[in-house]
């Protein structure tokens, strides 16, 4: 009796330990398992698929994502400035070209066969990055090859249902079977517009039945909400109270030669001084902002402006750098004491990318060459005799950031997106390519815009001629282009926003995430 009684008393403390090794094993596990890996992958089709990424990009990094990028060009250029920190690979683009004789319709279907060689190699090429990477997850913009078993799998496209040249209307059915049959292969397949008829995208995405594993998850913007909320503010404090109505009337005063200027003696008024939180008078203000801007401004000028200007290594740095020498914006200078809370680090990183001019009219320069170049001689030739103040982005990623004035505009080669978000805030009336990405970042920021389609790019000439035919937009054809014209017809535009009912990418983002999570952490218990 007393044998058996140390028998069980064994037994059960041998249970004991195998129940307390295997949760002591899977508690570890869950421990140190790492962050979940996902790879983006925009097209290098312009700059529109990897900047409308970036919001994407953002969130997953709030949630602690491993997060990396797969890249060409470009595309990978741009990415590199926004997010410096993170891993960024080489995965070659399709590499679209237009011709300057052949009808973009033509060249599309000579381009066909290579482009489909492409879709193939690349998704050879994602099961070794998945393997090399211990990939989770890969978000694939436009990009039809990059699909895998072994990876939660996600396609971006705004436009479901293409819309082909008009040489070759005949196949908008195929097309659009051909869409679905690569759509059908990804685990999800986002359309970054809203569901409901108050939507952006239109025919795109609209109007014929779509997969079931479809989620439309509202506009995508690198121009977050929330943050530029706080920009918003902040730059709107710096600037005279004026409403934009007002500012475009006086574009149209060509007579007088005279532009709308906030930096002038007689513009600097009351709310000028609030954000710098000083009773600075006009005259010194504008002193030191001629002194200090190292922003684009026409003041600072000179003829080594013309050389390449250094930039940054990290987006960090610059924004430190330019926190410090922002003297004319506050006197509270960065200390320790100014990055204990998140809203203060938000409103000094505001503050850091206010520009110290205002401009009149940006032009936004995108797209495919040759016609990226073709729009920008068009752009310089018209905008340099007209009198306002004009900023032009060539849409040119590098190291090195050019910077040139020829009278009347000011041309850089790229803003980052805070710098742009802060630039576009101030209200000037845009001129830009019609590419879907575009119109998503200026729905955020409500500016009055003048678009002008990519010749023979059919999804553009669609959104530009539906954009004109609601009155939220100036269309222009590119070989047609009058500034004159163009300004003449701009107040009669009116700059809608958009509501929707539409589930938010960051909550659609935070379910996947959770998704993949749980299966994670199913499959380990299993494993166990």
């Amino acid at each position: 009796m007393k044998l058996n009684y140390k028998l069980f008393i064994y037994k059960n403390n041998q249970i004991n330990v195998c129940l307390g090794f295997y949760i002591f094993a899977l508690t570890a596990k869950s421990m140190n398992k790492p962050s979940i890996n996902v790879l983006i992958c925009p097209l290098d089709w312009g700059l529109g698929h990897a900047t409308r990424c970036i919001p994407i990009i953002r969130e997953l990094i709030n949630h602690n994502a491993n997060v990396m990028i797969a890249a060409d060009g470009s595309s990978s250029e741009l990415l590199q400035k926004e997010f410096p920190g993170l891993r960024h690979l080489c995965l070659h683009g399709y590499r679209i070209k237009f011709s300057k004789y052949l009808p973009v319709g033509v060249r599309l279907a000579i381009d066909v066969p290579r482009i489909l060689l492409r879709i193939i190699k690349e998704h050879i090429l994602l099961a070794q990055l998945i393997k090399d990477h211990d990939i989770d997850m890969v978000i694939s913009d436009n990009r039809y090859g990059l699909w895998s078993k072994k990876a939660y799998s996600i396609f971006i496209t705004h436009q479901p249902n293409i819309i082909p040249p008009s040489l070759l209307e005949f196949s908008a059915p195929l097309l659009r079977q051909v869409t679905r049959f690569f759509i059908s292969k990804y685990n999800e397949c986002w359309i970054p517009d809203s569901e409901s008829v108050d939507n952006l995208s239109g025919k795109l995405s609209h109007g014929y039945p779509l997969p079931s594993n479809v989620r439309f998850i509202g506009l995508l913007s690198r121009f977050d909400k929330e943050a530029d909320a706080l920009l918003k503010r902040t730059v709107m404090d710096s600037a005279p109270q004026k409403d934009r109505t007002d500012k475009t009337s006086a574009l149209q005063e060509e007579g007088t030669g005279k532009a709308f200027d906030p930096l002038s003696d007689e513009a600097v008024t009351e709310s000028d001084t609030k954000i710098k939180g000083t009773s600075t008078t006009s005259a010194s203000i504008k002193e030191v902002k001629e002194k200090e801007s190292a922003f684009v401004s026409d003041e600072a000028v000179t003829e080594s402006d013309t050389k390449i200007i250094e930039t940054s290594t990290t987006s960090a740095s610059m924004k430190e750098e330019r926190a410090k020498e922002s003297a004319f914006l506050t006197n509270e200078s960065v200390t320790a004491s100014d990055t204990k809370t998140e809203e203060t680090q938000r409103t000094q990183a505001a503050i850091a990318v206010v520009p110290a001019k205002r401009y009149d009219i940006v032009a936004i320069i995108s797209g495919p060459e040759p016609h990226r170049s073709i729009f920008e001689n068009k752009l310089i030739h018209e905008l340099q005799e007209y009198p306002v103040k004009s900023l032009l982005l060539r849409g040119i990623t590098g190291i090195g950031q050019n910077k040139r004035t020829i009278k009347y505009l000011t041309i850089v080669d790229h803003l980052t997106a805070d710098e742009l978000s802060a630039v576009l805030m101030t209200g000037p009336v845009v001129i830009c390519r019609a590419g879907y990405s575009t119109l998503m970042d200026l729905a955020f920021t409500g500016n009055r815009l003048i678009c002008i389609p990519t010749p023979g790019q059919t999804e553009q000439e669609y959104m530009a001629l539906c954009g004109a035919e609601k009155n939220r937009l100036v269309y222009a054809k590119q070989k047609d282009f009058s500034i004159n014209q163009c300004i003449n017809l701009i107040n009669k535009t009116n700059v809608p926003e958009y509501t929707s009912n539409t589930p938010d990418y960051k909550q659609v983002i935070t379910d996947i995430l959770n998704k993949i999570k749980l299966t994670s952490d199913n499959n380990d218990t299993n494993s166990l």
